[in-house]
């Protein structure tokens, strides 16, 4: 029996199927490179919601080596993408780890500009582009880790091998996943088929169980591609608990906030994974934009299992270089007058200007009592800042502008 993916050309009457030919890639005279604009063109080719951000990229600074693709994921991971042709060789593996060492270390702000270039963006329509890309709505995790796509017509017993037992080793991620993508040439119609190689699918979709069974000890999905992972959280997390927490404290924060304050835009669900976010901004007021100046409601899932619960106001410093053209000077000016009108804890790091409040260090669950709380401590954040804030900006904007 033929485990070989195949292909038939069924007609709408009666007539037996025609089985269409498999082809190499050499022999229809198309190169890696023509795979590589076929990904660009359509990165859902490798079976993930990826964000290419960079085609050939070489700008280290130890080696000439040229990776062929560079993207993000939904969770922001860095994810290398090495494409062959008709055969993988025995070092396609080896190379992409290289490269996903060379990697590890890069910036949000080295990432921004990769997108930047690659699209021909502004570097603040790049972040604004990530940001939407990115399921928890932040670039704070960007390049928190790093995975490996490989993808070939064939591949050598020796990289599947290796890929095998490195997802064994890492446990709660798959850090190679092997595409495998056959060409089928119909008359003049190129067909492309890809499928998952490695990690090898499992038998979950097929049977019934106690579904605590797909969870491990630690709380870990197993048995599942990173890919198929985020995607199931996603589907989680639009209709769970934290979500549902958050939806209730905006809309009883909004009825308590007179009406030229209250927020008309925000996420439709929590995002994030046992840290979640839940944004709220004005949709046409300036200079509030999405998640680069924004509300966040914020829960945390301690390892007891009780929650932590923190409401934020959070701006990305790259909208206010980029957009505002503020100095670090100002930006400083800005976190001590935010401080002076509100008791709360400031961060400014290297990407983000953050005010934060705790609501809630330890709860046993996200009850009506805590909703309350929360929405009271948001209502409060929103009226003391909002309109102070707006007036520094506008105030150093046009201080720039004399």
């Amino acid at each position: 029996m033929s485990t070989e993916p195949q292909l038939f050309r069924v007609h709408p009457k009666d007539r037996p199927p025609e089985k269409i030919s498999e082809e190499d890639f050499a022999s229809l005279g198309w190169q890696e490179r023509d795979i590589q604009e076929w990904v660009v063109a359509n990165p859902e080719i490798l079976g993930d919601d990826l964000l290419i951000i960079a085609k050939e990229f070489s700008d280290f600074d130890r080696t000439k080596e040229r990776l062929d693709l560079l993207a993000v994921d939904p969770d922001g991971k860095l994810v290398i993408i090495e494409l062959k042709r008709d055969h993988s060789g025995a070092d396609a593996h080896w190379q992409a780890i290289k490269y996903a060492s060379y990697l590890r270390q890069a910036t949000r702000e080295q990432i921004v500009r990769m997108l930047a270039a690659h699209e021909k963006l502004s570097e603040s329509e790049a972040v604004d582009k990530l940001t939407d890309h990115m399921e928890s709505g932040s670039l704070e995790y960007l390049n928190s880790d790093q995975r490996i796509i490989l993808t070939s017509h064939r591949f050598a017993a020796e990289v599947t091998s290796a890929a095998l037992w490195m997802n064994e080793k890492s446990r709660s991620e798959n850090l190679i996943t092997c595409i495998q993508i056959t060409p089928y040439l119909d008359g003049d119609v190129l067909y492309l088929q890809s499928h998952i190689l490695i990690p090898v699918p499992g038998t979950e979709p097929y049977t019934i169980q106690i579904s605590a069974a797909s969870i491990d000890e630690k709380g870990i999905e197993v048995s599942s591609s990173a890919g198929i992972k985020a995607a199931r959280r996603r589907a989680r997390n639009r209709d769970d608990e934290v979500t549902h927490f958050a939806r209730r404290v905006e809309a009883r924060t909004r009825t308590m906030l007179p009406d030229e304050l209250k927020t008309n835009s925000d996420y439709e669900y929590a995002r994030g994974n046992r840290e979640r976010w839940y944004s709220l901004w004005y949709e046409e007021r300036y200079p509030w934009t999405k998640t680069q100046f924004s509300y966040i409601i914020h829960v945390y899932v301690n390892t007891d299992g009780t929650f932590r619960v923190v409401n934020n106001l959070e701006i990305y410093k790259s909208f206010l270089c980029d957009k505002l053209g503020f100095e670090d000077t100002v930006i400083d000016d800005l976190k001590d007058h935010i401080e002076s009108l509100f008791e709360c804890e400031m961060q400014n790091n290297r990407s983000m200007l953050r005010a934060r409040v705790t609501v809630a260090k330890s709860s046993a669950e996200l009850n009506d009592e805590l909703i309350e709380s929360t929405a009271d401590s948001l209502k409060t954040m929103i009226e003391t800042l909002t309109d102070r804030v707006e007036e520094f900006v506008e105030a150093q904007t046009q201080t720039a502008d004399d």
